[in-house]
């Protein structure tokens, strides 16, 4: 019996046989016990999509997938090479975001992900006193690695509860789902600059009165 490879995005999604969804293409693929694409969310209650990551299953979503990475970006200036990078270290197992090893919490925001990058400033919070008793900046280095392999994981997620959603709300209507993935994907300057004034505020106002603590001290 042939050994079928699976990606990352198995480990998010459980598979169920007999169900139907339609691809990017308008066509209705039948899933079948090794190749089955869709399940009931355990969750949410609403369809989303397995991610064996056979041919048939990949495309089935992946134009969904690209809309999401890419926004409302004019497509004239769109680097299609870079979407599909994307999606390529979305999919393994073990893929690295320099982006974010130097650039969160703001890359965070940059992509969407407010929930990430506000978790990522309270750890930043908590360690700051933390290296500022013990001298342990290591802790800090420790955080943006962790960020860094944490990404493209946690960005999966969001994308696949984006479609999820996206979904349950427009089923087989392929042109207002791809529209809505783009609503819900891509970047924000605004994002990115909310994220970073959110740093610069609460990490001056804990060094403030770190300052006032170690000086009555």
């Amino acid at each position: 019996m042939a050994k079928v490879e699976r990606s990352a995005f198995s480990d998010e999604e459980q598979t169920k046989p007999g169900k139907e969804v339609r691809c990017h293409m308008g066509k209705e693929c039948h899933a079948t016990q090794s190749e089955a694409l869709v399940k009931e969310g355990s969750q949410d209650g609403v369809i989303g999509v397995s991610s064996s990551m056979t041919s048939v299953g990949w495309e089935a979503y992946r134009l969904y997938l690209e809309a999401f990475v890419e926004g409302n970006a004019d497509p004239a200036t769109t680097a299609a090479e870079k979407t599909a990078q994307m999606l390529g270290k979305m999919a393994a197992s073990g893929s690295f975001s320099w982006c974010a090893l130097f650039f969160a919490p703001a890359y965070w925001g940059w992509r969407r992900c407010y929930w990430e990058a506000a978790t990522h400033v309270c750890c930043i919070l908590v360690l700051l006193p933390v290296v500022a008793f013990t001298g342990l900046s290591v802790l800090m280095t420790a955080l943006q690695i962790g960020a860094g392999f944490a990404f493209y994981p946690l960005y999966r997620r969001h994308a696949m509860r984006a479609y999820r959603q996206t979904y349950a709300t427009y089923g087989v209507d392929h042109a207002a789902m791809v529209a809505a993935m783009r609503a819900s994907g891509g970047t924000s300057w605004k994002g990115l600059w909310l994220t970073m004034a959110l740093y610069v505020a609460v990490t001056f106002l804990e060094a403030f009165l770190l300052v006032g603590l170690m000086g009555i001290g």
